[in-house]
Formats: C-alpha cells, structure tokens, sequence
C-alpha cells in the first residue's frame, strides 16, 4: 500500500460526482491491504497538526528551497499553491513511501521548524513526485479539498461490508470510522462501549420550526443557559465530561462532592450545569467563564457557585438505557436528585415557555417520550424553543486590538460560520464580553495568530463563541452580516466542527 496509489485515488475523485467518488472508492478497495489504515486517512481521524497555512508555507518554500514570492506566484496562478506545485513539479518519479509512513507524517506535531517532525517533513516530500506532494500536503493541512464528504465515505464503506447506513451512523456513536471498519473485516458488530470513563457523544437538539412537521405530546425541560456535561460515577471516583469529551472535573469540586453523597453510586448521566446568583435564581452564562478558565478553583467556586440539573442518563448501574424510550429512561432516574424541571405531555406548551421565562431560564425542550437516545446525533426528537432574538455559534476568525482602556486586549473578533470545506465571514463583534473575558480570549487567540493585514491579526479557527443579534441582514456586495451582535457566551465546550453553517443563515434570513 503506497502513498502513489492513495494520491491517484484521491486525483481521479477530486474530478468525480460524490456518486462516481463513492464508486472510485469501493473499486480502488482491494488494491489497499490496509483498509482501517486508508479509512483513517480519509476520514482524517488525526489531532490538529499545530500549524496554520502561513507557518505551512514557510515549511514548504525552505523543504522545496522555493522563495517565498514562488509559492505566492503559484498560488495566484492555480487559486492552490498545492496544485501549484503539483503542476509545477520537476520531480516525476513517484516514491516508495507507504501508507503507514504516510500516517506517521500526518501524526507529527508540526508546532516548531526546530523540531525533528520539520526534518522528516522535508525529508519525505523531497521524495515525493508532483501528485503525492499534492495529496500529502492537503491532508497534512488537514483541508483536502476532494469533494469527498464524510457522508459519502460512510455510504461506500456501507456497500463494501453490507451495512445498512442508519447501522454504520450508530456504531459511529461508539467508534470512529476506522475501528468500525476494522470489526467489519473480522465479521463482527462493534461492540456498544458504555463503560465508566468511556465518553459518549451528546445527542443534540434542533430548534423549533413551525413550518416542520413534529410529534404529539411531548415531554418538556427547563432549557438552561450552561455548558452540557457527562457525568459518570463508578463508586468513589467521578468523573466530569464537557460535551467536547474533555475531563473538567477539577473545575467542579463541588458538584463531585454532592454526587458522592447520593445513594446510587453507579451511572452515566446527562446534565447541564448553570451558574446561579446567590439567591438560586440563573445568573448570564458568561460568569461560567470564572470557572472554566480560573487556576484557584477554590477561589473559583466561591466566585460561580452553580447548579447541576439531570435531563437524561445512558446507564445506570448495569442497565444500559440508551435503545430504551425517553420515558423509560427517566424512569430509572427518578429516584436521583437534581432533577430538571419537567412536564409530562403539559396540556400547553406556552405555558411552560412563559414559566420558564419568567424564572430567568433560556426556554424550553420539546422531547419525543418514544425516541431513544441518539448520541452524537441532531435530532428532531429534540427540539429547542427560545425567545425570538438569532443566536449562532461562531468560530473566531480575526481579531483587532480594542481601544482605551481597552487597547491592550484584543477588542473585536471577526466571526465566521461553515461553509462546506471552509469558513465565511459574517462580521465583526466586540460586546457582551467582561474585561476578564477579553484577557482570556487574547491571551488563547495570541497562540493561534496565522497572519496580519491592514490592522487585523488573523486566527487559526479555534475558539467558539455563542453571539445573539436582533437579525441578519446583507450589503450591497451580497455580503452577509449581523444587526447588534454581541457575545453572549465563549464556548470552550463546543468544538468548531459543531458551529453554524452559512446554510442555516440563509434558512434564518
């Protein structure tokens, strides 16, 4: 298994209809003798490589001994300095670099030229003919641009090994792409892992449309204004979760305390915790900030004092509650306290909105009592209703320093959204952020600064923010903008892959 017949594979679907992709896939299988290896390549199943494309350029330009105007020539010209050089390229002799070689170069942390990954780096594309160096330089940057989606990457290793999608989507819950494909080799189902210290993706909700059909009945929540998190407890030992899969439980000393107090001493437990003002009541979601960026988490608690409240579990003792219905799985949690507030099948709705509302709460949750959990999943068997003011979930794609008091923080942040492959820019924001916010967003975006043009510092997207605007509107240009955004939450427990998409935008217009 060579990287020249993985750089041919991926040469001919990059031209293809994600049909014909999926086709080149199944048909290309058996010339690769390692299936689970090739999956995870594709799937990019990697960590970040610490390096953005400026950083990347200068790794390319001194391995290939280029000048720095050479590669920008090249980019200009093909709109790619990927295939850029690949068109350019004098080397056509392909290498005989293979597969696992090539994962061991996507594996290497990429954060310093200093460091022995740079030598290897350099080493290995010097190797490499046009159309590997093409290929390798695209996963390396993590963006390979080939029209593949993992969607159909899901539907052609369905084919090959006969399983249904809906079957391969839950599995993926358990496992990634490349250790289901590894079971399906053997024959095997992929075992369902519910294991303490195992964290399990978040079922997701969507938000309410009136326009779309949705179940009777219902079972409604609370929608708390806090950050989700997994709790599991296997006797004397928990353990806390963010919905990124992320251990914080040092940030939460006291909830740790009050879960150990509790007779049932064994469960994986979905919750939200929320920040409280000292009469109980919720207090802005931002104050949640204080605990999951302090050091002293002594000094910490005493600052945010919060609440933890259930909405949901995956197991408890050794019952296994995830195929079970809604109404099924708070049955095994009932006797635990800290309950959400909730209503079983409320005669209105409205009424339970105008309560939750009333008491300082983001809205509520529309749950369907019949539907089983579905981590990892958004789901119309969940639904969200809020108040009338757009909220979005944008990744942090620029920053200005502010001014004043001000001007040694970074003081706006140019927003973005998903747009397939990549990202587009929706404006600019710079209120609803506390001056110990701002010090912590600049002290994380310093680390992350790709490049700099006309007074804006440009950002690897890496930071996620909440924002809330009065409505979307757009300029002369076609550019898409926001009227009053500000922030209303920075989302260290949200990861980028989950913000909004520009075609929820248009939906929102």
């Amino acid at each position: 298994m060579t990287l020249i017949a993985f750089s041919r594979m991926m040469q001919a679907i990059e031209r293809s209809t994600p049909s014909r992709s999926e086709t080149i896939i199944r048909d290309s299988w058996p010339t690769f003798d390692d299936p689970e290896l090739l999956i995870k390549i594709m799937a990019l199943e990697y960590e970040p490589t610490n390096i953005g494309s400026i950083r990347a350029k200068k790794w390319v330009t001194k391995a290939l001994g280029l000048f720095d105007d050479e590669l920008d020539n090249l980019e200009s010209l093909y709109g790619d300095f990927t295939e850029g050089i690949y068109l350019d390229s004098q080397n056509s002799v392909d290498s005989s670099i293979s597969l696992r070689e090539f994962d061991n170069l996507l594996s290497m942390d990429c954060s310093s030229i200093s460091a022995p990954s740079y030598r290897l780096f350099r080493d290995a594309l010097l190797l490499m003919s046009g159309v590997e160096r093409k290929w390798f330089l695209r996963f390396w940057l993590r963006n390979p641009r080939n029209g593949l989606r993992k969607g159909n990457l899901e539907k052609a290793v369905g084919k090959l090994y006969e399983k249904p999608l809906k079957q391969i989507r839950k599995d993926l819950s358990y496992h990634n792409l490349s250790e289901i494909v590894s079971y399906y080799i053997m024959e095997e189902d992929p075992p369902v892992f519910l294991s303490f210290g195992q964290f399990i993706k978040p079922m997701l909700a969507k938000p309410l449309v009136s326009k779309k059909k949705k179940f009777k009945g219902g079972i409604v929540d609370y929608k708390y204004d806090g950050n989700r998190y997994q709790i599991h407890r296997n006797k004397e030992l928990v353990i806390i979760f963010n919905r990124r899969g992320k251990v914080v439980t040092d940030q939460y000393p006291d909830i740790v305390e009050d879960v150990l107090t509790w007779k049932q001493s064994s469960f994986i437990l979905d919750t939200e915790i929320y920040p409280i003002n000292p009469d109980g009541s919720p207090a802005p979601h931002k104050v949640l900030g204080t605990r999951v960026h302090s050091k002293n988490k002594t000094e910490a608690v005493e600052k945010c004092p919060v609440k933890m409240v259930i909405f949901d579990a995956m197991k408890v003792g050794d019952t296994v509650l995830i195929d079970m219905s809604l109404t099924e799985r708070l049955e095994h949690i009932s006797e635990l306290p800290n309950q959400a507030t909730r209503w079983i099948e409320p005669e209105s709705r409205k009424a339970c909105y105008t309560q939750a509302i009333a008491e300082g709460f983001e809205g509520i949750m529309i749950k369907n009592p019949d539907a089983p959990y579905a981590p990892g999943k958004r789901s119309n068997d969940w639904l969200k209703h809020k108040p009338p003011l757009i909220e979005l979930d944008v990744v942090i794609l620029g920053v200005r320093y502010g001014e004043g008091k001000r001007s040694d923080v970074f003081g706006s942040y140019l927003m973005g959204v998903k747009d397939g492959n990549s990202f587009q820019k929706i404006g600019w924001v710079g209120t609803g952020l506390s001056d110990v916010q701002l010090t912590v967003l600049t002290n994380t975006l310093r680390k992350h600064i790709e490049s700099y043009d006309k007074g804006i510092m440009f950002t690897l997207p890496r930071v996620v923010l909440t924002v809330k605007s009065d409505l979307i509107s757009t300029n002369a240009d076609g550019s898409i903008g926001l009227r009053f955004p500000r922030v209303s939450a920075i989302r260290d427990d949200k990861p980028v892959v989950d913000i909004d998409t520009i075609e929820r935008i248009k939906e929102l217009m």
